[in-house]
């Protein structure tokens, strides 16, 4: 019933909006990049300020502010408790954080992070572009984060695992053949090679890709139903005009590139934890051929 009650307001708040004019500063909060390095919240940051942009003229001016020092699980915490005003902060969708949160159903990133390549050790990449089906892939063990959504949807999906909770200790642990395969998302891949190669001399399979929907959204507290409108509607307007998709393209163009899709067989798995999501999202992803570039 909320959802409906949520969704009914995102149709309506345009039209209530642009009837009673705003004339004062809204003020929105998101996290902010801990490090200059940290493209993807930068893109999150100029995205959320993009569909703030794309909105001014019906919903008025508007400053956006940004809160250092969150990890995700702060992050949830911040915007429970409602502490900042406006506060946005992007998390992959469960049934379980929608229950506890509005959002702008649109994801951030087009659905890519749902594409995954893998890290393997040297000595294994030969045998591991033997791998083109889910059914080869579940004979091997993938290496993944305490926590992660990632697991849960391997597990589903009867690919056995191996659980770490260091980030950092999964980089040598797939080196030295602890598990066979080390996912990652596609827009997070180069940056990985290019931080850990030097260290660990890791290289990538080339024969698969793995998709699962993984969307991730403008999440923030239940009481900000008209910031969430301005949002989605925002987000909704770049996509049309395209500036969305340049903004995600300029941050991850190159990353994308760099996996070389197109000779990749394509793993598709499904995900348990999105069972009551509604489906209007799917309408933003990008498929597989959009990720292959002409130059």
């Amino acid at each position: 019933m909320r959802n409906t009650l949520v969704l009914i307001i995102l149709l309506l708040a345009p039209l209530v909006v642009q009837a009673e004019r705003q004339t004062h500063t809204t003020v929105f909060h998101t996290p902010s990049a801990e490090v200059e390095s940290d493209a993807r919240r930068i893109y999150t940051v100029e995205l959320l300020r993009l569909a703030l942009d794309k909105t001014v003229e019906d919903y008025g001016p508007y400053a956006l502010r940004l809160v250092s020092g969150l990890s995700v699980r702060r992050m949830q915490q911040v915007a429970q408790l409602n502490k900042y005003e406006n506060f946005f902060f992007k998390v992959s969708y469960t049934d379980q954080v929608a229950e506890q949160f509005t959002y702008a159903p649109f994801p951030i990133e087009f659905g890519i992070v749902g594409y995954r390549v893998c890290f393997v050790a040297p000595s294994f990449l030969q045998e591991s572009n033997q791998v083109t089906t889910l059914q080869q892939l579940q004979q091997h063990t993938v290496g993944q984060g305490l926590g992660w959504l990632d697991l849960d949807i391997l597990q589903a999906n009867e690919v056995p695992t191996v659980t770490v909770s260091q980030y950092l200790s999964l980089f040598p642990m797939v080196n030295k053949n602890r598990f066979d395969f080390l996912c990652r998302g596609i827009n997070e891949i180069k940056l990985e090679m290019e931080q850990y190669a030097q260290s660990e001399p890791l290289t990538l399979n080339t024969s698969f890709i793995i998709h699962y929907p993984l969307p991730r959204f403008f999440f923030t507290n239940n009481n900000n139903p008209m910031a969430t409108a301005r949002i989605n509607e925002g987000l909704k307007r770049a996509y049309t005009d395209g500036s969305a998709q340049a903004l995600m393209l300029s941050f991850y163009k190159e990353n994308i590139e760099f996996v070389d899709v197109k000779k990749r067989a394509v793993i598709s798995m499904t995900n348990p934890l999105i069972e009551n999501i509604d489906k209007s999202y799917e309408q933003y992803v990008w498929g597989i051929e959009d990720l292959v570039f002409e130059n």
